[in-house]
């Protein structure tokens, strides 16, 4: 593989699960094709926002989204009234599941030659050196793990055994379109007031 730095690499949806949505089946033939076309890795990923928040595990902080996102502050009160008051039972959010894209990855990884990167539910030491030693991914992505703790992997480097701080409170995604990216965990903020 070349230098990290020097290779193109790409993070695919491997699949959701809206009707017509994308299956795994269809991931495996399109990174069999990325893999032809000369990428020098593919990150495995899963969901879309459509599809209930399929790209976040744990809690879906609706709130935040509503009183923050230009997209809802605009809508009328009785447009908001509906998500507010039933918006939790609308989305369900998936619970959160240590490495819960796995076996996308390791399906990809046995059809594929390039390096498998794997993104999703990794914030425990061991879990992610099993992945690694198991074969079933070439590297580990690490997003809101290292959100809420950016030392996590010199931790893990030094013998650490814990769990990363990430809480799975997902604020950090809620509030990132209009706001620094870190971790918010137990700090709401006022909507517009930001910085």
């Amino acid at each position: 593989m070349p230098n990290l730095f020097d290779a193109i690499r790409i993070k695919i949806n491997a699949y959701d699960t809206k009707k017509n949505g994308l299956r795994l089946e269809e991931s495996v033939i399109m990174a069999k094709m990325m893999n032809a076309m000369g990428f020098d890795g593919i990150e495995i990923s899963r969901g879309i926002f459509e599809d209930n928040f399929s790209t976040i595990r744990g809690n879906a902080p609706l709130d935040v989204i509503l009183d923050d996102w230009d997209i809802y502050q605009k809508k009328n009160a009785l447009y908001r009234f509906g998500p507010r008051r039933f918006g939790q039972k609308i989305v369900n959010p998936l619970p959160f599941s240590q490495a819960y894209n796995l076996q996308t990855a390791k399906a990809i990884k046995a059809a594929v030659t390039i390096p498998v990167f794997l993104v999703g539910g990794m914030t425990v030491p061991r879990t992610i050196h099993q992945a690694i030693e198991q074969g079933d991914a070439d590297y580990i992505s690490l997003s809101r793990a290292i959100i809420a703790d950016a030392n996590f992997p010199n931790k893990i480097r030094n013998g650490r055994t814990g769990p990363s701080r990430y809480v799975h409170c997902n604020l950090c995604m809620a509030y990132a379109t209009r706001r620094p990216l870190r971790c918010y965990h137990g700090k709401r903020l006022n909507a517009g007031s930001w910085m």
